[in-house]
């Protein structure tokens, strides 16, 4: 399994992006509250983010139907996309709450399709003798990370700011992108 290139990459694929969504769900509800001072809205902004999680079970079906390695590439570029353009309102005095809400909730969208597609490569590119091993790390690199990387995310925005931690998520989505340019072709239906 640990010799399986694909599955190699969708593992340090989930570490990546594990670690940025922790510095962007801290970044962004610290962002929000700074810009706002409000309660509400901080909650508001953990809703969308944390409601965004039903489409994973709308669409995971839809997902063994599509090219996954190009819907990764594509995902995972347009999230980075939109977290440099945080950055450059940010940097520039035009991002206000309902602009960081907005591109927020299409990030936290695009972020809930990636693990069950992850997850829908699996049994492609692991066989059947070796799935459980590899949904086990998968999960650990889902779930068990996240006390990790929240404690570290927390502390590269109190050193270096809400702006070096948007950079850094962008980084991590276009390094994913990267990575997932050298999955299998064989990975998608279309």
């Amino acid at each position: 399994m640990f010799k399986n290139k694909d599955f190699i990459l969708l593992l340090i694929g989930r570490f990546i992006t594990n670690f940025g969504d922790s510095i962007y769900t801290i970044a962004t509800m610290s962002l929000v509250y700074s810009m706002t001072g409000s309660s509400y809205y901080t909650g508001l902004a953990l809703f969308l983010t944390s409601s965004t999680a039903i489409v994973q079970v709308i669409l995971s079906p839809v997902l063994d139907k599509i090219n996954m390695k190009k819907f990764l590439v594509l995902t995972q570029t347009i999230q980075g996309f939109l977290l440099l353009l945080i950055t450059y309102l940010l940097k520039n005095n035009m991002l206000n709450v309902y602009y960081l809400l907005s591109i927020m909730t299409v990030v936290s969208f695009l972020n809930q399709l990636v693990y069950p597609g992850q997850l829908s490569i699996l049994p492609k590119i692991v066989n059947q003798a070796n799935l459980v091993k590899a949904n086990s790390l998968f999960s650990i690199a889902y779930q068990g990370s996240d006390a990790i990387f929240n404690a570290l995310s927390g502390f590269v925005i109190s050193v270096f700011g809400f702006m070096t931690a948007y950079y850094i998520d962008s980084a991590t989505f276009f390094i994913n992108a990267i990575l997932f340019v050298f999955l299998s072709k064989t990975l998608g239906a279309i």
